[in-house]
């Protein structure tokens, strides 16, 4: 998982967000609730296709496992 900025999509232009479904199941198994919440709030954002709210999702989940001390692609 790394933070991605969130771009303004121009004409013609798309975006493909994608994180692989062991990260997100491995998130959804933890005890803490901070990553349980990034999970459902991305799992939220993709049933929409909503690719601002999956940036934002994965971004936070980034900010969460740096204050639990994990490490990330960032």
């Amino acid at each position: 998982m790394s933070a991605t900025p969130i771009l303004t999509p121009t004409p013609g232009s798309f975006e493909a967000i994608s994180i692989p479904f062991s990260t997100l199941s491995a998130l959804k198994k933890t005890d803490d609730s901070s990553l349980q919440s990034v999970v459902r709030a991305y799992d939220a954002a993709t049933n929409v296709q909503n690719t601002v709210g999956m940036i934002r999702a994965l971004n936070n989940g980034v900010r969460v496992c740096h204050s639990l001390g994990l490490k990330t692609a960032t």
